[in-house]
């Protein structure tokens, strides 16, 4: 919802803002409204991988109890790190849906890019592991 709620108002503000966007094609205006979207993805989804490498407990085999082994970071789950993953997951498939019905972009290039990482963080959840992995992939989403 974060994909078309920046849509809508990159659509609503832009001709405000931009004095030449009313000029711009509508493919071009809706590959600029789509834009928006995207970079609040990045944003976030960097900043909640930043949280959960530097500021979650345990993620680093820290808070290892009495009698228990330390675990690697590549067993370490965290609820943050399942919920950046979900949220990506989210915003891949809310942006395929749009790419395709507004045709706003080169299909194949975000298609394939949609699809690798989708399938990568799928895997990563599905599996419970190598959730250190998902979120380096994450982090170059900016």
């Amino acid at each position: 919802m974060c994909t078309v709620g920046c849509y809508a108002l990159s659509s609503a503000y832009s001709p405000h803002l931009f004095q030449h966007y009313s000029e711009l094609p509508l493919w071009e205006r809706r590959d600029w409204n789509s834009r928006c979207g995207h970079i609040a993805h990045a944003v976030i989804v960097v900043a909640l991988v930043a949280l959960t490498l530097t500021r979650c407990p345990g993620f680093w085999g820290d808070s290892v109890g009495a009698g228990e082994a330390p675990s690697t970071v590549l067993d370490t789950v965290t609820p943050l790190s399942v919920a950046t993953f979900a949220f990506s997951l989210g915003y891949f498939a809310t942006d395929t849906v749009m790419m395709l019905a507004l045709h706003t972009q080169p299909l194949g290039m975000m298609l394939g890019h949609h699809l690798g990482g989708a399938v990568a963080l799928a895997a990563v959840l599905a599996t419970g592991e190598c959730h250190y992995y998902g979120l380096l992939l994450l982090s170059t989403e900016v």
